[in-house]
């Protein structure tokens, strides 16, 4: 699935691209090329988006402590996993060099995972 349409699917389940009403064009900083589109989702999909995240936050309470650092350590391994993807997007999205999208952003979240599997 590309990036932009896991961005669709993630705020509409089910949806295409083409089924969601407008589109927000993401572009590449250092070349202006547009690289995805995200959807530009009205004020009800959003309070729809938010309706799921409360409705899903008591099941992430349940987890207890060692549920959620083991979902946080499995979140860090993604990120390990997927660094040249992860440090790709972030350099064209933001027009961040590499070195400073590993840096600044890729190596920070693997240790914010890390931080809060110890304190989640």
């Amino acid at each position: 699935m590309a990036i932009e349409d896991q961005a669709v699917h993630e705020a509409q389940p089910g949806a295409t691209p083409a089924d969601v009403g407008g589109q927000i064009p993401v572009e590449d900083p250092s070349t202006g090329r547009i690289i995805a589109h995200v959807p530009d989702l009205d004020a009800e999909a959003i309070a729809e988006l938010a309706r799921r995240g409360r409705a899903a936050q008591p099941a992430w309470e349940a987890l207890g402590f060692e549920g959620r650092a083991r979902v946080m350590r499995r979140m860090q391994g993604w990120l390990s996993d997927n660094a040249e993807r992860v440090i790709g997007v972030i350099t064209s999205e933001t027009g961040k060099t590499y070195e400073d999208a590993q840096l600044a952003d890729w190596a920070y979240g693997m240790s914010a995972f890390g931080f809060w599997a110890k304190n989640a």
